[in-house]
């Protein structure tokens, strides 16, 4: 959603001819540096806490059963929030 409570639900997934095996989920505050937020997960959800006031992006890579990652990996922002 636009904007989110303090704590919050994020989803991701991926789609690949193979099978996806895992999943690395960046964070940045708006404007900031990424970093990753779940590495190496399996996972397809997780609850995020955010600072009141303040606006956060995801971005997700997967890797599929051959090892190969997604091609995104100019982190562009594929979700946005701001925590009210």
């Amino acid at each position: 959603p636009i904007i989110s409570p303090t704590t919050f639900r994020v989803d991701w997934g991926a789609s690949d001819d193979g099978q996806v095996v895992s999943y690395v989920v960046w964070v940045r505050e708006a404007g900031g540096e990424w970093r990753p937020w779940l590495e190496e997960t399996t996972a397809t959800t997780g609850t995020f806490t955010g600072e009141s006031g303040k606006t956060y992006q995801f971005a997700v890579w997967a890797r599929d059963a051959a090892g190969n990652w997604s091609m995104n990996t100019d982190l562009t922002p594929q979700a946005q929030t701001a925590v009210q």
